[in-house]
C-alpha cells in the first residue's frame, strides 16, 4: 500500500487502498441521517438541540403583509392582501404572500377565520386574517 506523505490521513486510515472512515464520524453521520428520516416522517421532536431556528421576528415582507392586513381590517384575505400590496407598489406573488401568512399565523402575529361562501368564488369560503396584539406591536416597533 502506498500512502501519500502529504495526506492528512495516516496509514491506519487506509484499508487496501481505500479510505476507512473513523467510527466516531460514521456514527455522527448515521445519527444525522436517522434524525432527518424521523423529521421527514413527521417526528418533529427528533433532534431538537441540533435544529437551527429562524428568529421569530417579522422581516420586511412580513411587515408589509401585516400592514396590508391592518389597512383591510375585516376584509383581509389572499386576493385583497395582494391588491393592497400592489397599491403600495409592493410586488409579491400569491405563494410568497401565503408563505408569509402561514408563518405569521404560526408565530402568533395574526389569526385566521373562515368567512362566508361567496358566489364569485364558486361557493368557496374565504380565509380571513386579522392582526393580534403581537402583530400590532410588531408594526409599532
Amino acid at each position: 500500500m502506498v500512502v501519500d506523505p502529504e495526506s492528512p490521513h495516516s496509514a491506519a486510515d487506509h484499508d487496501g487502498g481505500h479510505f476507512v472512515m473513523a467510527k466516531s464520524a460514521f456514527g455522527k453521520i448515521a445519527a444525522s441521517l436517522k434524525q432527518a428520516l424521523r423529521w421527514s416522517r413527521g417526528d418533529k421532536s427528533a433532534g431538537k438541540s441540533t435544529i437551527v431556528h429562524v428568529p421569530a421576528k417579522p422581516g420586511t415582507r412580513e411587515r408589509a403583509v401585516l400592514h396590508a392586513i391592518r389597512v383591510l381590517h375585516d376584509n383581509a384575505y389572499g386576493v385583497t392582501i395582494q391588491e393592497e400590496l400592489e397599491r403600495a407598489k409592493i410586488d409579491l406573488s400569491f405563494g410568497a404572500i401565503y408563505n408569509c401568512l402561514e408563518w405569521l399565523e404560526a408565530s402568533g402575529y395574526i389569526e385566521s377565520r373562515i368567512g362566508a361562501a361567496t358566489p364569485e368564488r364558486g361557493g368557496r369560503n374565504k380565509k380571513l386574517f386579522t392582526l393580534t396584539a403581537k402583530g400590532e406591536e410588531a408594526l409599532r416597533a
